[in-house]
């Protein structure tokens, strides 16, 4: 791996599934180097030798680690994959194929996969509308309303202000 520093994202046992998952969700997402777990593992874990232990996933030009870590710690707001879309469209594309594949709608572009884990799915246009700080208040009242973002209801926020 090239990258200095990387993400460890902590699974409970399906993090090949994962990895390989958002690969077909997400175009430039790539699988790498597995490693396994090795013979002669502790107790707790005796019943994962043979399996990976690590998987190498590089989102666009980010390097992350998954880890079969086991089920001490489940996923949890504090970590999320933010996806720039460039349009509602890819929006649209993201967001109803994590949902349909066994995701959760939360609040102001965040969803849930079926791992658990956590997506913004955010338009870049929401940031160039934040760009302007006459737009803050009304675009995040707009943005706090919806779980989706709508680009045109946030546009329309932001007009109307």
């Amino acid at each position: 791996m090239n990258s200095k520093y990387r993400p460890c994202i902590w699974f409970e046992g399906n993090a090949k599934e994962a990895a390989e998952y958002y690969a077909e969700v997400f175009p430039d997402v790539s699988v790498g180097e597995i490693t396994l777990f090795s013979e002669g593992q502790p107790d707790f874990n005796k019943h994962m030798e043979g399996q990976p232990l690590t998987v190498m996933v590089t989102f666009g030009e980010q390097e992350y680690i998954f880890l079969n870590g086991g089920v001490g710690f489940p996923p949890s707001e504090y970590f999320s994959i933010e996806v720039m879309c460039e349009d509602q469209d890819e929006v649209d594309l993201y967001w109803d194929r994590i949902l349909a594949d066994g995701g959760k709608e939360s609040a102001c572009g965040w969803i849930k996969d079926k791992f658990n884990h956590d997506w913004q799915i955010t338009p870049r246009r929401f940031y160039e509308l934040m760009a302007d700080p006459a737009n803050e208040k009304p675009v995040m009242d707009a943005m706090y309303e919806m779980s989706r973002l709508i680009v045109a209801d946030l546009e329309a926020a932001a007009v109307n202000k």
